[in-house]
């Protein structure tokens, strides 16, 4: 292989790999053109491996997850450009679904569902293309029976702390903290002893202080939206998914 070596390793590495891993990185040196369009499956397939043996490879080798090794392909492989183009926006959500997922603390989730089961109302609140996470949530809440409403308009935001009760919770959802209603809104019910939950993605607003939980996802931007509100809602629709679910098994 020599100098054609797609995935170059120092000796460490090299020693700490099994032989049925280093079939693995034989295989994609040897036919990174194929490599770079399989799938786990297929990989694990055509090295005469398993799946948890092409994962522990790769990770050894440095890379993430299959995302981060087709990126990397990409590149060594550069008259394969649409390639790189396609296996940069996987590795991004990856990263977003890694990054969030490894950065939840399970007590959070905990403490959420706990507030969620003892309220009398839930008032989720949220603005722009974060509204249809929002309202996804606040459907599968209600198919579980409870009272749960969702306000997007930014004036009954504002006036929020009319609507609410002392036994009641309120859950906010926003990318970077960009609707200053939401801050008026959580100060006021703050006063009230009213819990608040803040699913966001980006740490240290104010919105983060003013919360009883706050969960913090990781995102990033999508490519060509940049004029046209760019910021992903993955992670906020990972997190919304997780809550329902961990609420379901109890």
């Amino acid at each position: 292989m020599g100098e054609h070596m797609l995935i170059e390793l120092d000796e460490k590495t090299q020693l700490n790999l099994t032989s049925a891993e280093q079939e693995v990185v034989d295989y994609i040196n040897n036919h990174g053109d194929t490599a770079i369009e399989q799938s786990i499956t297929e990989l694990a397939e055509f090295s005469y491996t398993s799946i948890a043996t092409v994962s522990r490879a790769i990770r050894k080798c440095g890379f993430t997850g299959i995302p981060d090794l087709r990126l990397y392909l990409a590149r060594k492989l550069s008259h394969r450009k649409e390639h790189y183009a396609v296996n940069k926006v996987l590795s991004n959500i990856y990263q977003e679904c890694t990054n969030t997922i490894d950065n939840l603390k399970i007590s959070d989730i905990m403490k959420i569902v706990e507030y969620i089961k003892k309220s009398k109302q839930i008032y989720v609140i949220a603005r722009g293309d974060t509204s249809f996470v929002a309202e996804c949530f606040v459907h599968r809440l209600q198919l579980m029976k409870y009272n749960c409403f969702l306000t997007t308009d930014s004036e009954v935001i504002r006036r929020l702390v009319k609507l609410v009760d002392k036994d009641d919770m309120v859950i906010t959802f926003t990318a970077h903290n960009t609707t200053p209603e939401f801050e008026i809104a959580q100060r006021d019910c703050r006063k009230m002893g009213i819990p608040i939950v803040t699913c966001i993605c980006k740490s240290g607003t104010v919105l983060e202080e003013l919360s009883d939980v706050t969960i913090v996802g990781y995102n990033t931007a999508i490519d060509g939206l940049f004029d046209f509100c760019g910021a992903s809602r993955l992670p906020l629709e990972i997190i919304a998914r997780i809550i329902i679910e961990y609420l379901s098994h109890n």
